[in-house]
């Protein structure tokens, strides 16, 4: 999936239509306010999440194979609120989510510590987390 300056992207940092918070998707979220759209498309499968790699460009290319590597391989994370795209964006610490899903943010973080990844946000301001294998 190829991004364009035209894109239009919602208050999440998300392309619109796929956040779960603004389509209403979230479970026990409302949707009254919110806008409308998003997938309905099932990702049970690894196949089914490469539309998202190209939010991670870069150094973070192996933050989004971490996160499908966990996803796909715990079955704790297969029950994640949300789904995959919940599971990222809470292992990702959005500060909208850090500041009204705390509980699931580190329900997420500790996924990926179980995964054997470790959070690398250093010199990183504003730029998305990147997750890095634990060696051992």
């Amino acid at each position: 999936m190829l991004v364009s300056m035209t894109d239009e992207w919602c208050i999440h940092d998300q392309l619109a239509g796929t956040c779960v918070i603004c389509s209403g998707k979230e479970a026990g979220r409302s949707t009254s306010g919110s806008r409308q759209g998003g997938t309905s498309q099932a990702l049970d499968k690894p196949e089914e999440v490469e539309k998202y790699r190209a939010r991670y460009p870069g150094d973070r290319e192996a933050t989004f194979e971490a996160y499908v590597d966990v996803f796909f391989r715990l079955s704790g994370a297969r029950d994640f609120p949300g789904g995959w795209t919940s599971f990222s964006r809470c292992a990702n610490a959005e500060p909208a989510l850090v500041e009204q899903e705390p509980t699931l943010v580190s329900r997420a973080e500790g996924l990926m510590r179980l995964g054997g990844y470790e959070a690398d946000d250093s010199g990183r301001p504003h730029k998305g987390r990147r997750w890095v294998k634990v060696v051992q």
